[in-house]
Order: C-alpha cells, then structure tokens, then sequence
C-alpha cells in the first residue's frame, strides 16, 4: 500500500471520528444537559449507552487516525508540533478511558448506590477533558504554521509577505 493510500485512509479515518465525536457532543447536550445534574435513571437509560458508545467509537478512530496526521506532517510541524500530537494522543485516550467508565461504571453505579450520582456528576468525571482541550489548539496551530509556510526557514527572518497577506 502506497503512502499516499494510508495518509487518505488516516484522513478519512479523521473525518469519521469528527462526526461521531460532534454527534455525541450535540447529543448529550440536548439529551443530558452536558451531563450536569442528570439522574441515576438517565444513566441506566439506552440513550446513555449509545451516547458513550459513540463518543467511545469516535474517540478510538480518532487515536487510530492521529499518527497517519502527524507523521504527514512531521518534518514541517516541528517541536511544537510533537508536543501538540502527544497532548492531544494521550489527552484523547485518557478521554476514551473515561467514556469507557461512563458506558460501564456509572450505570453500574446507577444500579448499585444511587445515591452517589444525585446531584452534580462525580468531580472526576467531569473533568474528562483536562489534558484534550490543550493539544487540539497546540497541534491545530503547528498543522496550520506547517501549511502556511508562515515561519519557514529561509536566508532572512522575516516571514513571507505572499503568507501574511494570506493569513490576514
């Protein structure tokens, strides 16, 4: 399989792990609230199951996508770039084993001791993102500075008047 082939498959791949993520975004908002004060039944409930079912299956294709993206991008993305890819590779598998406890523990817990889950969400879990929401802007901006060719090395300092315009 040509490289050519894998970096499209990789990108599709990123593509669909977008959606479903966005999907269960939308979905536990409208559905849960964004997960503040939802009940020891709502986490029992189908709907829970395919929400963290989904947001579990978006975040596995995103981790799976995630190399083929940087590895396209590596010789231009730099230092920074690498930092950004491994906050956002270990920050969206901390977040998956988080929707996995969310699909498994706490309707268990539902179940088992009610009382834990009234009121606001365990402290925990509710801050399933910590280390995912400071990669995707770190990597975000060395995929587009590795785009641009904003900072690109060259005989004088000054970026290129042609890529500021652009950025503009």
């Amino acid at each position: 399989m040509s490289s050519t082939t894998l970096y499209r498959l990789n990108g599709g791949t990123l593509i669909a792990a977008s959606l479903l993520i966005l999907v269960n975004s939308i979905l536990s908002n409208v559905l849960f609230s964004g997960d503040r004060n939802t009940t020891p039944q709502q986490y029992m409930s189908l709907p829970w199951l395919l929400v963290t079912l989904v947001s579990l299956i978006g975040l596995l294709l995103f981790v799976i996508g995630l190399p083929g993206m940087y590895l396209r991008q590596a010789g231009r993305a730099g230092v920074l770039g690498l930092v950004g890819f491994i906050l956002v590779f270990f920050g969206s598998l901390l977040q998956g084993a988080f929707s996995t406890l969310q699909a498994t523990v706490l309707p268990l817990l539902a179940q088992v001791a009610p009382k834990l889950l009234e009121g606001e969400t365990l402290p925990l879990l509710a801050s399933n993102g910590t280390l995912a929401h400071g990669g995707p802007a770190s990597r975000g901006g060395q995929s587009w500075r590795a785009r641009s060719g904003l900072f690109q090395a060259s005989s004088s300092t000054a970026p290129n008047a042609r890529n500021v315009a652009f950025c503009a």
